[in-house]
């Protein structure tokens, strides 16, 4: 027995794996491989609160991500993300995950980096709406003196 799946019945599947907060989060380090700020930036709230407190580094809203986004795209030649392990609780999205990438100095030079960390999510109406970054600040500095 053939079974037929209508184009409304696969596009409501789509739509029920968007909704789900991992499927958000693994959407957005698609657009962050990429280096494509416009499909990152269409995954957070336009309330989105940013910080990674390894780095002193803190953004709100849209307009300060955008910032954030196009200086990670001009700062770096090719950028990988590694997920190793996601934990999902509710809303919440916790993920490991290794960078690596070419980084371009200020200078032109460049540098391989490689770095270990942990981002958290909360995800609400398919948005990320707060993103919290750790990572190895201490590899990160000595991989791009």
């Amino acid at each position: 027995m053939a079974v037929i799946v209508s184009p409304i019945a696969t596009q409501l599947a789509r739509e029920d794996a968007r909704q789900q907060p991992a499927a958000v989060v693994r959407e957005f380090y698609d657009a962050y491989r990429a280096l494509d700020a416009d499909r990152l930036l269409s995954l957070l709230s336009p309330a989105i609160t940013f910080e990674d407190p390894t780095m002193r580094l803190r953004a709100e809203g849209r307009d300060q991500m955008r910032k954030m986004a196009d200086g990670v795209r001009t700062s770096y030649r090719s950028l990988a993300i590694d997920v190793h392990s996601t934990i999902v609780s509710g809303n919440d999205v916790a993920a490991e995950v290794t960078i690596s990438g070419i980084m371009i100095r200020p200078d032109g030079t460049t540098r391989n980096i490689r770095v270990r960390g942990a981002s958290f999510f909360h995800v609400r109406n398919d948005l990320i709406e707060k993103w919290t970054d750790y990572f190895d600040a201490r590899t990160f500095t000595e991989q791009t003196k």
